[in-house]
This record gives C-alpha cells, sequence and structure tokens, in this order.
C-alpha cells in the first residue's frame, strides 16, 4: 500500500482543503487570490460549467486583466532564455484546446502540477484556432503565479498581435476575435492588448 510522504499529506490536505472552500457554487470569483485559485482549477469539467456564465462578464475581464498584469511582471523578473534541468515535461501548440490540457492534467498531473515530480515546461502557441484561448491562458498564468519555480512558459508565433490579431485569416478562431466576440469590441480589444503584453514579457527560449 503507497503511502505519502509527510510532505506530500501536508500539501494534499491544504489542497482538498482549499477545493472544498473555493467549490460552493458562487457566480463570482471572491479577492485577488482566490481568483488566482480559481483559475488554477478552470479546467475541471465541474468548474468549468459552473463557472461558465461568470466567464462572459465585466467582472471576469477586469480580472483577467489584473492576472495578465501579474504574469507579466513574473515574466519580466525571468531571464530571456530559461536555464533549465530535467526532469521536465514539456507541451506544445495548445491553441486554446482545453481537451487535450484536460487530458494531461488527468494523466500528468492528477494531484496537482505541485504534488508532481518534474518541471513543466509550455512552448508557446497557447491562442489562435482552439476555442478557449482565453481559459487556457487563465489557467497557465494562475498555475504559473502559484508555482513559479515549477511551471515555466515561452513564447511562440501565435503569441504576438501581428498573428494572434489576425483576423483576416483566423476569423473567429482569432484571440482577438474571441475576446470581442465574448466582452464585446471595446472591452476585448483592452482584454486582448493587456494578454498581449503579457505576452511580450514571456522567454523566448
Amino acid at each position: 500500500k503507497m503511502r505519502l510522504g509527510r510532505t506530500a499529506s501536508i500539501s494534499t490536505r491544504q489542497e482538498l482543503t482549499r477545493l472544498a472552500c473555493t467549490s460552493n457554487g458562487r457566480g463570482e470569483a471572491g479577492d485577488d487570490e482566490d481568483f488566482v485559485e480559481r483559475m488554477a482549477n478552470l479546467i475541471r469539467p465541474e468548474t468549468l460549467i459552473r463557472s461558465a456564465n461568470y466567464l462572459k462578464t465585466e467582472d471576469f475581464a477586469d480580472r483577467f486583466i489584473d492576472l495578465c498584469e501579474r504574469a507579466a511582471e513574473q515574466f519580466s523578473s525571468e531571464p530571456r532564455v530559461l536555464e533549465l534541468e530535467s526532469p521536465m515535461y514539456i507541451f506544445g501548440d495548445l491553441h486554446g484546446n482545453l481537451e487535450d490540457l484536460q487530458f494531461f492534467a488527468d494523466n500528468i498531473w492528477p494531484m496537482g502540477m505541485n504534488l508532481t515530480a518534474g518541471k513543466f515546461l509550455f512552448l508557446g502557441d497557447y491562442v489562435d484556432r482552439g476555442a478557449h484561448g482565453i481559459e487556457l491562458v487563465a489557467y497557465l498564468f494562475a498555475q504559473k503565479l502559484l508555482h513559479p519555480d515549477k511551471i515555466f512558459m515561452i513564447r511562440g508565433n501565435h503569441e504576438t498581435r501581428s498573428v494572434n490579431g489576425w483576423e483576416g485569416f483566423y476569423g473567429q478562431g482569432s484571440f482577438i476575435a474571441q475576446c470581442k466576440t465574448r466582452f464585446g469590441d471595446e472591452k476585448g480589444f483592452e482584454v486582448w492588448e493587456r494578454c498581449n503584453r503579457a505576452f511580450d514579457c514571456l522567454p523566448l527560449a
């Protein structure tokens, strides 16, 4: 019978306690730290269903902007070229595809990234094409803020305005179109721009 070490057991208990506190069905997020925690659990199917309406609100848009600002500060503190050591899981080209991310979460970090051995490196191309670029970015940024020495993200070609703002080519699959469709033209453009400012700070390699 496998037993978790003391540190893992304490962390697991804290995680279960946190989930119990944040699974009360609230339609809106609490304070900033609650929001980060909630976004870190966003890809859970039950959380997505419960949050479906909230993810379309101006309150979510404003908090997502704050999340992007905090992520930008974190990325700015890192070198432009990362030097990382194995063991490490490497992921690329998620393109707003939550199903793939859910599969990875269920099979690679089922107990959470913080309780999984090794580091995680995401190679960019987080947005465009798939329908859930906003949710995917919110999840990864939240994980980065919670576990800055365990999760690493670098910039892909889709983390540039010239690509993720190319509505003429990607149509409704473009990141800017998704932002404007969800939040309206003015607020959607602000969300898109502030997220790109965070992308500007991502390491390049």
